[in-house]
């Protein structure tokens, strides 16, 4: 493990970079465009981690796999600096053998929606210089959910003292919502529009779960062919 940085001293350097556009300034997706998603399970201080790489509007999409060391121990509310160095050292990689330009990263995770509104999700995309938002599985931000339809799509503005912070969606009919929100260069209706167009049959985004599929079997050396490894 690598020496205790001041947390809270970094985590304002990066705020100060944190760039969210106006909700009338919408991020164009054009087909065929590539998307990242990352997630990572952890074997003591390894962490495995899977990216799913999509082609916008396109069935087609490839797992890539990275192994990574841990080098910073998690303090409670800076989550980020614990989970965000082995996903950026994964996407340095991935960037290496896929020549291509990445367009937008999707992390597991929180982006604006976040207390000090600095998730995971922003701090990746602000450390790759990358397009970034957030879909989580719960949310950090205590709110009243009893108004959100029961349909698939239906919506609620997450908001925190006056200000849209993310959203909270729910992907499928009569199940839990989820809540997505911008990371870094993206609004939240453009990052509620996207999440809603990769939803896919099940609760989690299609995408979320295939990288979530993939890291769990990583963590289990159950490496499946068509993966390909990162060195």
């Amino acid at each position: 493990m690598q020496p205790e940085m001041d947390y809270e001293k970094e985590l304002q350097k990066l705020q100060a970079l944190l760039e969210i556009p106006e909700e009338d300034q919408a991020f164009k997706l054009s087909k065929g465009d590539l998307i990242c998603t990352l997630d990572v399970q952890y074997v003591d201080n390894e962490a495995f981690v899977a990216l799913d790489v999509m082609k916008w509007e396109e069935e087609e999409s490839q797992i890539f796999l990275s192994k990574e060391e841990v080098k910073h121990e998690y303090k409670p509310g800076y989550f980020a600096f614990r989970e965000g160095p082995v996903l950026l050292a994964a996407i340095k990689k991935l960037q290496e053998e896929v020549l291509e330009e990445i367009k937008l990263l999707i992390i597991d995770g929180h982006g604006t929606a976040h207390p000090r509104r600095m998730g995971l999700a922003s701090w990746v995309g602000i450390k790759a210089n990358l397009p970034s938002m957030g879909i989580a599985k719960d949310t950090l931000i205590k709110m009243d959910f009893s108004e959100l339809d029961e349909r698939e799509n239906a919506f609620l503005k997450l908001m925190d003292q006056g200000e849209w912070i993310g959203s909270v969606l729910r992907s499928q009919t009569g199940i839990k919502p989820v809540f997505p929100s911008a990371g870094f260069r993206i609004n939240q209706s453009s990052t509620l529009s996207i999440s809603q167009a990769i939803r896919g049959q099940y609760r989690i985004p299609e995408p979320i779960r295939r990288a979530d599929q993939a890291a769990r079997k990583f963590a289990k050396e159950e490496i499946e062919e068509s993966m390909i490894m990162l060195n």
